[in-house]
């Protein structure tokens, strides 16, 4: 039989203690194997299975961009604030005659 690997307990095991998620798509309509049953996902086929690791995995990289461009964002937002901070300070040191930071 054709999914007879698939079904070895040696196979099974290894499936069980992997640190990561893992899918099945062995191609049988209608076969079961023990590692469709161990598998975090299983389909029908080989592609389904890549249409669907290659979806997660779009989805994992569109969530680090997302994140490092909100930390992007922060940084600059904090620069600014920084910035303006330093600049209303240099404008009330100037209105009330106050010697500013600058050297002769």
């Amino acid at each position: 039989m054709i999914l007879r690997p698939f079904d070895a307990e040696i196979v099974a095991r290894a499936m069980r203690q992997r640190p990561f998620l893992s899918g099945v798509g062995i191609g049988h309509t209608g076969d079961h194997s023990v590692a469709d049953e161990v598998a975090n996902m299983a389909y029908a086929t080989p592609t389904a299975c890549g249409e669907a690791v290659a979806a997660r995995v779009a989805l994992y990289w569109e969530g680090v961009v997302e994140r490092a461009l909100a930390a992007l964002a922060a940084s600059r937002v904090r620069d600014f604030l920084g910035a303006q901070d330093q600049m209303s300070r240099l404008i009330v040191n100037w209105s009330i005659g106050e010697p500013t930071a600058r050297s002769s």
